[in-house]
């Protein structure tokens, strides 16, 4: 098993492709706003968020050996440049949580291809990214997967998510103390793990 600041880089490049596949998809459909931002860039210091992405993630494998939340800085967006607001964020939302499904594919490929996890290191790397994209597809603002069910929603449905955006954070925190989120994020995890071949 790789170390824990091992574990934490590897987070932190999966936190940042995330965000990075969000400003791609973004400025392709016309929103400047994440290149004018600086956000079109892999580089980590563009990205990260040095409570959430380093801190968190670091004392959560101290403490508990795995990481259990962490986050990087949301990429700006403004809806006003798609021409279909909805469809487009939708879009935008799905480019993260895909993007750590590739990185974890790629990773499950070499592993299939070389017949090695290199210390575990494969399966680590596999491990984060796919609890990555479970986590971000919770349809709880402001996850990713919240604005992928938007425009499936009724108008009221919709206006409801929009009063949560605010308080989102801290419902995922309680949720996360009550022990319910880590069991819902591992019951997918385990299933999306299954697929794999894991």
């Amino acid at each position: 098993m790789p170390s824990s600041l091992v574990m934490v880089v590897i987070l932190m490049i999966a936190v940042v492709l995330h965000e990075w596949a969000h400003a791609v998809v973004a400025d392709r459909h016309g929103d400047p706003t994440p290149r004018a931002m600086g956000r079109l860039t892999v580089n980590p210091m563009a990205h990260i968020d040095w409570v959430g992405t380093v801190l968190v993630p670091l004392v959560s494998v101290l403490v508990m050996g795995t990481v259990w939340l962490a986050w990087a800085k949301p990429v700006p967006v403004n809806p006003r440049y798609f021409s279909n607001p909805d469809r487009v964020m939708m879009r935008v939302a799905l480019a993260g949580p895909i993007m750590n499904l590739t990185l974890a594919l790629g990773a499950r490929f070499v592993m299939m291809g070389t017949g090695h996890d290199w210390n575990g290191l494969l399966s680590s790397w596999i491990l984060i990214n796919v609890g990555l994209m479970v986590f971000n597809l919770l349809p709880i603002p402001p996850l990713d997967g919240s604005r992928v069910i938007r425009p499936f929603l009724p108008m009221s449905a919709q206006s409801f998510l929009d009063r949560l955006d605010p308080y989102g954070l801290g419902i995922l925190l309680i949720l996360a103390m009550m022990g319910v989120l880590n069991g819902v994020v591992w019951g997918m995890m385990r299933f999306v793990l299954q697929l794999l071949g894991l």
